[in-house]
């Protein structure tokens, strides 16, 4: 099993979206939870594949983000538990927009 992360700072949450759904042809589904500082969209892949864009500052809390190693980078693009990361390596290659982070593997 994988966990692939990019990340962004040149687009907004809404805009991200709509560049996936086009490239990915999955659709996105709008998600709201105060512990990922407000909202974020969620698609499900293949199984237990989930597909997650969510923003890295936190609006309410004054410079906070979620995850503090990536501050650079506004949003966050992950897809998790899958095993299929090459796949997703490949085919998220032509959107211009994110960067590459990591590719985890797991058992």
């Amino acid at each position: 099993m994988n966990n692939v992360v990019y990340g962004t700072s040149v687009v907004s949450l809404d805009e991200l979206r709509l560049r996936l759904e086009d490239v990915l042809e999955i659709p996105f589904h709008l998600h709201c939870s105060s512990y990922s500082g407000g909202d974020y969209y969620r698609a499900e892949g293949d199984g237990d594949e989930n597909l997650i864009i969510v923003r890295n500052d936190i609006p309410e809390d004054d410079g906070e983000v979620l995850y503090p190693e990536l501050e650079r980078y506004t949003l966050i693009f992950g897809v998790y538990s899958t095993p299929r990361g090459d796949h997703w390596r490949e085919a998220l290659g032509t959107v211009a927009e994110l960067e590459f982070i990591e590719q985890r593997f797991f058992d």
